[in-house]
């Protein structure tokens, strides 16, 4: 009897963490995720936040000079 109890409220208790997840995901993660996307999109020519690398050395003797 108590081992049934206990295999019905497993299942129980599993079911409602992951009910809890997904409210949380779709009350709080996901909204903030729109905002951050549609944020972005409204400024296309914002600066990158990163410098874009340089070309690459084409001859040996420019190649060797890193070293």
């Amino acid at each position: 009897m108590i081992a049934r109890v206990r295999a019905v409220l497993n299942v129980v208790s599993r079911f409602m963490g992951r009910l809890w997840l997904t409210v949380l995901y779709f009350t709080v993660v996901l909204p903030f995720g729109i905002i951050a996307r549609a944020r972005a999109a409204a400024r296309p020519n914002a600066p990158v936040a990163w410098k874009t690398r340089e070309d690459r050395a084409n001859d040996l003797a420019e190649a060797r000079k890193q070293f």
